[in-house]
């Protein structure tokens, strides 16, 4: 893994939140609004995050069944294999 992205990976797990945000996604797959539920924070702020957790190549980005809107999140790479 190249130092830059292994820079990405630990800013990303640096912050309580994103960390919590990963945890809720390695457990299902869950839209914005799903993941913001338990948060005391703005959607968008959310969505900053989850940009973040992205950028560092530790969750992608899909969407959930044909004709839905909402992105869907969930772990990426190695990361998706530790899900049960």
């Amino acid at each position: 893994m190249p130092t830059d992205q292994l820079s990405a990976v630990f800013g990303a797990l640096s912050d309580p939140t994103r960390r919590a945000i990963l945890a809720r996604l390695i457990e299902r797959d869950l839209t914005v609004g799903e993941l913001s539920a338990p948060f005391p924070v703005s959607q968008p702020a959310i969505s900053r995050h989850l940009k973040v957790l992205e950028g560092a190549g530790l969750i992608s980005r899909s969407r959930r069944a044909a004709g839905s809107s909402a992105p869907v999140f969930g772990p990426a790479g190695s990361v998706g294999a530790i899900r049960s």
